[in-house]
């Protein structure tokens, strides 16, 4: 009798053991999607100081883009940067421009955000505005892009990117590296061979940090936006 019923006890919790994992992977919250991004095409200008404007550098670069969660939508941004002379620190101002503001939003979240936890890094100011943005990139000319912006009635600014075909194109890791594990990237560019910015200021054109992307890709996890 003792037998059967350390036999039965044993069978349970054999069971229960088993069942447990199963149990709980059922209940547990399935885990969110990771958000993507995709670049098809986009610029990247850099320049140095605009005149008057109290910074080191800016950037303009536009893209078309589509996302795993928003579908196909166009941004851009305008961001002025300086570098705190004791402390080293990179200090950045973002200003961007979308057809989506919610897509929008979204992204400029996450590139604060992950931009941030690099160090040395500091978003004192970013804004979002929807805009309608107008795009050119005729289909026998993958090497050139132009973008207009119009925001509250104006048209803002447009610019202009030419891909130097004379280039190889190069293939590398968003920012060369994945410092984090909750995003990462890869991109296919070439350097700009020239670019022309109407309607907002610009400094000296700097092409060996500027480029062509002719596909990019951003992997984040959801756990960033909390």
């Amino acid at each position: 009798m003792k037998k059967t019923i350390l036999k039965t006890m044993l069978a349970i919790v054999l069971i229960s053991l088993c069942v447990i994992p199963f149990v709980y992977s059922a209940m547990a919250t399935p885990p969110k999607p990771k958000i993507f991004f995709t670049w098809a095409p986009g610029g990247d200008a850099e320049y140095g100081a605009p005149p008057g404007k109290a910074a080191d550098g800016m950037y303009v670069w536009a893209a078309y883009m589509i996302g795993s969660t928003y579908g196909a939508f166009t941004i851009a941004l305008v961001d002025y940067y300086h570098q705190d002379k004791n402390s080293g620190v990179w200090h950045y101002k973002d200003h961007w421009y979308t057809t989506n503001l919610e897509a929008g939003k979204i992204y400029a979240a996450l590139t604060v955000k992950v931009y941030s936890m690099f160090g040395g890094y500091v978003y004192d100011s970013y804004d979002v505005t929807q805009a309608t943005i107008i795009t050119n990139q005729p289909t026998n000319q993958a090497d050139y892009l132009s973008v207009s912006v119009i925001a509250h009635g104006k048209s803002l600014f447009s610019v202009k990117y030419w891909a130097d075909t004379k280039q190889p194109f190069t293939s590398e890791l968003v920012g060369g590296a994945c410092p984090i594990a909750q995003a990462c990237g890869t991109k296919v560019s070439r350097p700009l061979a020239n670019v022309v910015v109407t309607g907002i200021a610009v400094g000296s054109f700097q092409p060996d940090i500027s480029s062509f992307r002719y596909l990019q890709t951003e992997v984040y996890d959801p756990s960033l936006l909390s």
